[in-house]
């Protein structure tokens, strides 16, 4: 088994999939960041894939998008 590096990782589409869940919620960047215990640019530069998010921060996204840990890694791939 190989070691993954996160720059192998598809951040951009991550990025994309948290903005349209984030809309499909009815959330904005500020209400994210607020349930993340975050800025809102910490919330858009996440959205553009400029920012890799902590695995705590993986873990609240998840919660505050209503989709299993999963679902939200998966998006990464």
């Amino acid at each position: 088994m190989g070691t993954v590096s996160t720059s192998d990782l598809d951040w951009i589409g991550f990025g994309v999939y948290i903005s349209e869940r984030r809309r499909q919620l009815g959330l904005t960047q500020s209400d994210l960041a607020t349930a993340l215990g975050q800025k809102q640019p910490d919330v858009s530069n996440y959205e553009k894939g400029a920012r890799q998010p902590t695995i705590e921060t993986l873990f609240r996204l998840a919660d505050a998008l209503k989709v299993n840990g999963d679902t939200l890694l998966r998006k990464l791939a």
